[in-house]
């Protein structure tokens, strides 16, 4: 399918404002109407973003809460806002298929030319050729720009399947080998993810990690360190025929 996070707690993040946000965000997750409007009535910025730019209207969209996407609209969300990743509120409602969500954007004026819709489409503008070395050039770059974009999306999409599939499967527990300091990979799946709990230990040493936590929207997962295990040729193996360390 062609259609793209985990929160250190810093002095920052323990101001008022900060915590309303927090209190914001799970009261979209959860879906409750009243708790947003009672939020809403204090002082917080309807447009405030996660590390990863997800806005409040972008979160209530994607999971398909209406009158709460009505709430955000009214009070001055911002439509078309986007991700880091390219996506807005109109494209994570249509991605996670939130039909009467996607119908309310578009009514409000939602651009649809703007919300990433290459991807979700696989339709791009075409490319007019031009002779010359400048253009070819400027074609060589632009492929290369599109080109990375993709393999970002892959991974983006390769990392979403593997969380879905965790929570799908309720696992409690996984087995991974060591890649770098807290980084490490999943035996079994496409899915890299730092674990800042993990001990000090070489690149391919294998550990148990227990899930505390899976969110699908931000596509990140936390993790706790439990234990070192025996190591496994072939999960070593695995990694060297795919070095990727991005998480």
């Amino acid at each position: 399918m062609a259609a793209t996070l985990p929160t250190q707690i810093t002095s920052d993040s323990e101001r008022p404002d900060s915590l309303r946000v927090k209190l914001l965000m799970k009261a979209i997750q959860r879906g409750d109407v009243t708790e947003v409007e009672v939020v809403l009535s204090g002082d917080v910025d309807v447009n405030t973003t996660t590390p990863h730019g997800t806005t409040p209207l972008m979160s209530a969209a994607a999971y398909g809460h209406l009158e709460i996407v009505r709430a955000l609209l009214k009070r001055g969300a911002a439509l078309n806002q986007k991700r880091s990743d390219g996506f807005t509120a109109l494209a994570l409602a249509a991605f996670f298929g939130q039909q009467e969500t996607v119908r309310e954007l578009l009514a409000c004026g939602a651009d649809v030319r703007g919300s990433n819709c290459a991807l979700l489409t696989g339709k791009g503008t075409p490319m007019t050729w031009i002779r010359g070395t400048l253009s070819l050039l400027a074609a060589m770059r632009a492929f290369e720009i599109t080109y990375a974009g993709y393999d970002e999306h892959q991974r983006g999409m390769e990392t979403y399947w593997s969380l879905r599939w965790l929570m799908q499967e309720g696992v409690k527990e996984l087995e991974a080998t060591v890649l770098r300091e807290n980084l490490v990979r999943a035996d079994g799946m496409p899915l890299v993810l730092r674990v800042p709990s993990l001990p000090e230990a070489a690149a391919n040493t294998r550990v148990r990690l227990a899930v505390k936590s899976v969110d699908l929207l931000e596509r990140t997962i936390e993790c706790i360190y439990r234990d070192t295990l025996a190591p496994d040729d072939a999960a070593v193996a695995a990694i060297a025929a795919d070095p990727s360390e991005k998480a």
